[in-house]
């Protein structure tokens, strides 16, 4: 998990966009960890404004292109 965000508040205007950062670290064991230099893919999910989180119809998904980690 990068990060869970419990809400997301929409954009000011049709054309803005709203952005996220990553630093390459990951959430575990209640502390923060770089992932190893590699490629990898940003799988982004949303629920559906007042949808079920056990109905997979109810969410949305996104996968970024592949991202390459490369720490000095």
């Amino acid at each position: 998990t990068v990060f869970d965000i419990e809400y997301v508040s929409r954009a000011q205007t049709a054309t803005s966009v709203v952005q996220y950062s990553w630093n390459g670290s990951v959430a575990f064991n209640k502390s923060s960890m770089l992932v190893p230099n590699g490629t990898y893919v940003l799988k982004l999910r949303v629920l559906k404004a007042l949808g079920d989180e056990n109905n997979p119809a109810d969410w949305e998904t996104w996968t970024s292109p592949v991202i390459t980690i490369n720490h000095p």
